[in-house]
Parts: C-alpha cells; sequence; structure tokens
C-alpha cells in the first residue's frame, strides 16, 4: 500500500492512522516541516523507517538527520530505482526487526537452538558448537549443503547470545553482483560512482552494536572479503569513495555451501579470512546423514502450515516410510516443500503414501505418470527452493527473463 500526502500536516494525519513500513519524506515540504515534522513523524510513526528526499538539504542536515536514526537521506533529483533500492532495503529492515521480536517472543527462555530439530547425534554435536559460540562474541562460520539448517544456525546463535536484544540482520547476496553487495555492506560516500548522490550508510554501519548473518560469505568478491576482515579484527570500515575509517561494534556470522579450502587455494577466496573463520567453523550435516530426524522434521513442517480450528493433519506409516527413505538433495529445503505441497494436495485429515511418492522423484528418473507439467513445475519449484525465492537468481539459473518466470510461476501455481 502506498499513499501520499501534499504537506506535513497531511503526513501526520495519514501515518497517525494507518501503518506503514517506510516513510519518505521531503523536510521542506509545503506546511509544517523541517526538524519538526521529523521529529513528530518519528514518535507517531510506529515502526517506520524513515527516508529523507530533499533538494535543500545541507551537509548539516544530514548529520543531524542520521544521527537521529533516519534510515538514509537522498538529494533531488534522485533516480527512482536509486529510490526504489534505498526504500527496499528500509522495508527489509523493519521486516527483519518485526520477525526478530516474533522470535524472542517464540523461543522459550534457556532454549539456545531454535529452528534446529532432531535428535540424532550429528545434530547434538551442533547444539553443543552453537552453545560454545553463542558464549563467544566472535565470527562464526556455518558450513553446510544447500538446503540445510544454516540460517537457523545463525539464528540459535544470536538468540542465546548476548547480543539477542539487538537486531539480527542478514545480507542475501544469491544473484546480487560484487559492488552492489559491497554498497551494501559498507555503503558510500557522494560522487563515489555514478549515481552515489549522498552520503548512505551500509548495513554493518546502520547494525553498531547487533548481529549480521552473511548467508554465502564465498559469493562477496576478495577485495570485499578483505574489508570484512578488517571488520572483525578491528572494528573498523570505510565506506566506498571514503578516506574516512570509521568505527562500528558487529559480530559477524557467515555461512557456506562452498569448499572454501578449495576456493582458498585456487585464489578465490581470502586466505586471511579463512583462517580467521576457520577455526569457529560449525558444519550442519545433509539430511540423509541424519534420516532419523525426518520424523521430527515433519512434524514440525505439519505443525507450522496449521492455521486453522481443525486439527493437524497427519502422515500415515507408509507416507512416513518414504520420507525416511529418501535421500534428500535439497536437505531441509526440499523436504518442508514436499510436505508443504503434499498438505495442500491431500483431501483428508492424514497425508498417503500415494500423495507422496509422486513429489519424491530422483533427479534422472521419472515416473511415467507424471505429466510435462508437472515435471515443469517440480523443476521451477526445486529452483525456487535452491535460491530461497530469490526470483532474479531463479531466472537466471532457469536461464529466462524475470517477467517470465513470473508467467511461469502464475502458470504452475507457484506465486506466493
Amino acid at each position: 500500500m502506498v499513499k501520499a500526502a501534499g504537506t506535513g500536516e497531511e503526513a501526520l494525519r495519514v501515518t497517525g492512522s494507518e501503518c506503514f513500513d517506510v516513510i519518505v519524506v521531503d523536510p521542506f515540504a509545503p506546511g509544517m516541516g523541517g526538524a519538526a515534522l521529523l521529529e513528530d513523524l518519528r514518535s507517531g510513526g510506529g515502526d517506520a523507517e524513515l527516508v529523507v528526499l530533499s533538494g535543500d538539504a545541507t551537509a548539516a542536515d544530514v548529520n543531524r538527520a542520521f544521527s537521529s536514526g533516519t534510515f538514509a537521506v537522498l538529494k533531488k533529483p534522485c533516480r527512482p530505482a536509486r529510490l526504489l533500492g534505498v526504500v527496499e532495503r528500509a522495508a527489509e529492515l523493519v521486516r527483519l526487526r518485526l520477525e526478530n521480536d516474533t522470535l524472542r517472543r517464540r523461543v522459550p527462555a534457556g532454549v539456545p537452538w531454535h529452528g534446529i530439530v532432531g535428535e540424532s547425534p550429528a545434530i547434538v554435536t551442533v547444539r553443543a558448537h552453537v552453545e560454545r559460540c553463542a558464549a563467544t562474541h566472535g565470527p562464526v562460520l556455518i558450513k553446510g549443503e544447500h538446503g540445510t539448517e544454516k540460517e537457523a544456525v545463525a539464528r540459535a546463535i544470536w538468540a542465546s547470545g548476548a547480543r539477542s536484544s539487538r537486531p539480527l540482520l542478514t545480507l542475501r547476496t544469491a544473484g546480487r553482483p560484487p559492488g552492489l553487495l559491497a554498497d551494501e555492506l559498507f555503503g558510500h560516500d557522494q560522487g563515489a560512482f555514478d549515481g552515489a548522490t549522498s552520503d548512505s550508510r551500509g548495513l554493518l554501519e546502520g547494525a553498531h552494536g547487533a548481529t549480521v548473518f552473511v548467508e554465502e560469505i564465498g559469493r562477496l568478491d576478495l577485495t570485499t572479503q578483505t574489508a570484512l576482515l578488517r571488520v572483525i579484527e578491528q572494528g573498523e570500515l570505510r565506506r566506498i569513495g571514503a578516506a574516512q575509517l570509521r568505527r562500528v561494534d558487529v559480530r559477524v556470522i557467515a555461512a557456506t555451501d562452498r569448499l572454501l579450502e578449495r576456493e582458498t587455494r585456487e585464489g578465490r577466496f581470502s586466505e586471511d579470512l579463512f583462517y580467521r573463520l576457520g577455526p569457529t567453523a560449525i558444519v550442519v550435516p545433509p539430511l540423509r546423514d541424519r534420516l532419523g530426524d525426518v520424523p521430527l522434521l515433519v512434524e514440525c513442517c505439519l505443525k507450522a502450515l496449521h492455521t486453522t480450528d481443525d486439527p493437524v493433519k497427519e502422515m500415515s506409516p507408509d507416507a512416513m516410510s518414504a520420507l525416511r527413505e529418501y535421500p534428500w538433495p535439497g536437505n531441509t529445503r526440499e523436504l518442508a516443500g514436499v510436505v508443504e505441497c503434499a498438505v495442500m494436495r491431500s483431501k483428508g485429515p492424514v497425508v498417503a503414501a500415494g500423495e507422496i511418492r509422486p513429489l519424491l522423484t530422483t533427479p534422472g528418473s521419472v515416473p511415467e505418470t507424471v505429466t510435462l507439467e508437472e515435471l515443469e513445475r517440480r523443476h521451477v519449484a526445486h529452483v525456487l527452493r535452491q535460491t530461497e525465492g530469490n526470483k532474479s537468481e531463479a531466472a537466471r539459473l532457469l536461464d529466462i527473463g524475470r517477467r517470465k518466470l513470473y508467467h511461469l510461476m502464475k502458470r504452475l501455481g507457484l506465486e506466493g
């Protein structure tokens, strides 16, 4: 929902009666303006992030806006793509803040591994490592195949650590060029590159005192890796195009599904950063190595999908046996997708084996009963799970345009 206001007074009326994630404001708009308008919007705008867009802002105005918690200050004229990008980042920060608040309310006191489900020896070992890492303040590397519970491990470390009162902010790296990732992490000064019409602080600077999770650290280029190492070791960062170093206090938790040892040997990953992160590595096992945890994982999925007053659906014994015998190349993310699809298709309170087995096609084998459309749906769904819902990355892997992907998802019933 987007609403416009022509004056400062109208903006206060709109934001006072409805909730918004991001408020874009020109403090020199007609009517009430300046510092008074910004202050009233902060106090009455709920959890909204403020983005200042003005053609009259001085350097003092910019510094004052940042010091009082404004998310970004943009100078007119501003390219629409630039404004949209800033608004999307601000909305993501609000979403993460609400998600973190919900997580803290749900996690029982004293439970340091929220979201890590299982009782296998491999998961017990992961939990022990989580507990040790949560008691420290240093960086952590989480290793595991695509689709394992690496982000859940990061959340468990954060939720049980000393920084749990501050947000856990996530850098999604899939499908983003290295230059954009560096800008998102470190920010930039005005004039650093074409289109940099104002100063912008990055994720790390905005996360002072908090924790940042880098979902796939292997996608960062070597220059960005070196800059991140400075943040970890010295607590300093330099915005793109800036001469001044800035002090930051951020805990970095990184994840990877790559073999960083090989990446380091072949010169694609910083040796210094690898040696800094390596000793703290937590290895998340693939699901095929802990199939005994499948019933517990399925139970959690069924409860999470339950949204009505009807009883939670169950798996028949034969359906559960089929799930336990499958090798799960996509790990827990694939399991969650299969269970969700089976529940949507099942008409009764119990999911039968016949509703599960068609969803468990091992790559390279196609049952005769599978239609071409169903095979296409499964492939697109698998790629979307693989990219964690990132449409740009999924379109790239499928070798189609983003718009065509949206049409394909709509036709195959994969919207949302």
